[in-house]
């Protein structure tokens, strides 16, 4: 909680305390603590913004000048004064009730709270812009969406000059269109991220392109499907910047959380595009995934994935179809990306790109993704899959450029592609890592915890061995800077398992 909201519920507790007290003095107590709470949070109001955490302690704050006023009339005061026994129970009763909604106030504070990014290790600081493209040569083609053409959102971090003119941006912009727009069809999940447009990040509004560099090396990210969105790994996203990347992270309209388009569209996750009627699988299909669970032998996965893709055609057809999807809106963006540079897009990075140190990464759906692209595209020169893996992408090209796989603490699926690509290869698991720890998701909720979405690995050091780890990737692939974190076993980062083949071999 933050100071102000603190001080308020702290002092209408005390209020409510000094409300038991037998003496006759507790009006004189409870009238100070009153206004004193409501002082506090009126700067609450005014310093740190509403949120939806504090509503029980408004509506606390609220009733209880209510209660007042009503109590101070005479004819209400002498009734009370007559049925003095009747009132202290009253008092009892809705001191009780409070003290619950105060309690509930704190638990959603607590579950949901203002948290903190950590701080950029780099030493540029960082700007943020966001840009609206419009790809004319494909339809839309989601449920519920317009027929014209493919409109995508991407979000650029970037090395910048600090002026101190510019604000901070926040971690989820439009986070309360966006609440608004859930909450229509899934009341009330969309209040869960309304507070996340008063959390701030390191990043500067449309802050000046820094020239210290002259010309920096890009890359291009994608986040993961139904619940993710282009700000999903921010702590990344500036860590990558302040080092002297320039990051452009695609927001996959109607395949992530939500797209806010500028005249206040709002394209939320499209759940026909990812629907399937497969049979469960075999017993024999579901032995061999038990038994492989914790394999590292690229052949018997190989052959896994390959009558996964047998028992289920369904789910095959409708990963290649969206893998594809998600990939084109990444190569439209390398195509946006090569036009700012040429200074066809108004922008400050004209001449400020190095198209030939280009990278591709994502995570999950959009990791998977990523290795499509790189699979296809040469201008992707190096790759990094961010914990995704879908059994059809053992049907693309091999990667002949360098590719990272990241993996959770759990089945090595992306094993298989130390055989099959042919370029530098590197397969990472980090023990304790669950699937959403590749993300920011812990830091905005202890319940992802508890509910097992994060593994046993603390949060913040698992921000930090992930940036490192991309980092020291992109930095020897792109900018020809060896990397010490991938030579092997590091002892900075004992729970990294690594697998390497830094040098190309033929697949298979």
């Amino acid at each position: 909680m933050e100071t102000y909201d603190t001080l308020t519920v702290v002092l209408l507790m005390a209020m409510l305390v000094c409300v038991l007290v037998p003496a006759r003095r507790w009006r004189t107590w409870f009238g100070v603590l009153l206004t004193a709470a409501s002082v506090a949070c009126v700067a609450h109001y005014v310093v740190e913004r509403p949120r939806w955490q504090m509503w029980p302690a408004y509506w606390v704050l609220g009733a209880t000048l209510v209660f007042t006023v009503v109590t101070c009339r005479p004819l209400v005061r002498r009734w009370l004064e007559a049925h003095e026994r009747l009132g202290t129970r009253l008092r009892l009763v809705l001191s009780v009730a409070a003290g619950l909604l105060l309690g509930s106030s704190v638990l959603a504070s607590w579950c949901f709270p203002l948290f903190e990014l950590p701080r950029p290790d780099g030493s540029s600081a960082i700007g943020t812009r966001v840009f609206h493209w419009v790809d004319t040569t494909r339809r839309e083609t989601h449920a519920g969406s317009s027929t014209g053409p493919r409109e995508l959102m991407v979000r650029v971090w970037y090395p910048a000059t600090e002026s101190g003119t510019q604000s901070r941006a926040v971690y989820l912009e439009n986070a309360k269109a966006i609440g608004e727009a859930i909450n229509r069809g899934h009341w009330p999940y969309g209040y869960f991220l309304e507070h996340l447009e008063l959390v701030s990040t390191h990043s500067l509004r449309d802050a000046p392109l820094s020239q210290d560099g002259q010309s920096y090396p890009v890359l291009v990210f994608s986040h993961g499907l139904s619940l993710g969105h282009a700000a999903q790994n921010t702590v990344l996203m500036e860590a990558l910047a302040s080092h002297g990347y320039v990051v452009f992270s695609i927001n996959h309209a109607y395949d992530g959380l939500a797209t806010v388009y500028p005249d206040g569209r709002v394209a939320l996750f499209d759940t026909t595009a990812y629907e399937v009627n497969d049979p469960p699988p075999s017993p024999e299909l579901a032995s061999a995934e038990a038994r492989l669970r914790d394999s590292l032998d690229p052949g018997a996965l190989l052959e896994l994935s390959r009558r996964t893709i047998q028992e289920r055609p369904q789910e095959a057809r409708m990963r290649r179809e969206r893998y594809e999807a998600w990939s084109r809106d990444q190569r439209f963006v390398l195509d946006q990306i090569e036009r700012l540079q040429a200074g066809e897009v108004p922008s400050p990075f004209a001449g400020h790109l190095q198209l030939q140190r280009l990278g591709v990464l994502g995570m999950s759906f959009g990791g998977v993704a990523a290795a499509r692209t790189c699979a296809l595209d040469s201008r992707c020169r190096a790759g990094i899959n961010l914990d995704g893996f879908g059994d059809v992408a053992i049907e693309n090209p091999p990667h002949r450029q360098p590719f990272l796989y990241f993996n959770h603490d759990g089945p090595d699926s992306n094993v298989v592609f130390m055989d099959l690509d042919q370029g530098p290869r590197y397969f990472i698991k980090v023990a304790g890592a669950e699937h959403l720890d590749f993300t920011d998701t812990p830091l905005l909720s202890p319940l992802a915890k508890l509910s097992g979405a994060s593994g046993s690995i603390e949060t913040r050091r698992m921000l930090e061995l992930t940036s490192a780890y991309v980092r020291a990737f992109f930095d020897q692939y792109l900018r020809d800077e060896p990397a010490s974190l991938l030579q092997g076993v590091s002892a900075d980062y004992p729970e990294v398992t690594l697998l390497a083949r830094p040098h190309e071999s033929g697949g298979e």
